[in-house]
């Protein structure tokens, strides 16, 4: 049998890459407040399984995992080991999550840790663009937070049953009439629906 010439060899790989289609998957990123748990292990290696078929099919495969290193609950449980919230999670994402997954042979392509500069730029990048064109606005509201679902409830939103101690009190009154977040979402949602395939599927009622 005839040995392909280089001239056959190019158009073959021309076509290999031509036919390639990119597949993008991306887990949680972790909230770097304690060590790693058998859920954040089953998720990591669904997620690279995936990935792994997907490389296996001729997809370019983009995998990408990484740590939450902002919030509350992590200044909290950095002042409870006597750290400062940098090195508390220096330690937890290099050693407990990242060190982890590389020892389970996770194949990401991206671990991505919110206090790296690569984010934070991105982030006010985004932020900047997003208050350019007036989307920021400043309200107040009242109602109960959760730190650990770092999450404001309302009083039509909070959940029955649970405990008092979920919540922190914050003394806030709301000033505006309207409700911003419907104009907001108005404003964008016909723009966002049809990044979705099959969007028209979906309903269409509250806040998609």
């Amino acid at each position: 049998m005839s040995q392909p010439n280089e001239t056959q060899s190019k158009e073959t790989q021309l076509r290999d890459t031509q036919l390639k289609k990119p597949f993008y998957i991306t887990t949680a990123i972790d909230y770097a407040n304690g060590v790693p748990h058998i859920g954040h292990v089953f998720e990591k290696i669904l997620t690279d399984a995936i990935a792994r078929y997907h490389r296996l099919a001729g997809y370019e495969v983009y995998f990408q995992t990484g740590t939450d290193e902002h919030g509350e609950k992590i200044a909290k449980a950095a002042a409870k080991a006597g750290q400062t919230p940098q090195s508390f999670v220096d330690d937890l994402s290099l050693s407990a999550f990242k060190g982890l997954w590389n020892r389970l042979e996770i194949g990401y392509d991206d671990f991505l840790r919110t206090t790296e500069t690569r984010h934070k730029k991105y982030v006010q990048d985004v932020l900047s663009r997003v208050h350019a064109s007036g989307d920021i606005y400043y309200a107040e509201y009242e109602g109960l937070y959760s730190v650990g679902a770092e999450r404001l409830h309302l009083d039509d939103l909070v959940f029955v049953g649970l405990p008092a101690e979920t919540f922190v009190e914050i003394g806030l009154q709301i000033k505006e009439a309207a409700h911003p977040r419907r104009a907001w979402v108005a404003a964008y949602a016909n723009g966002m629906l049809g990044y979705i395939p099959h969007a028209e599927a979906f309903p269409r009622g509250g806040y998609e």
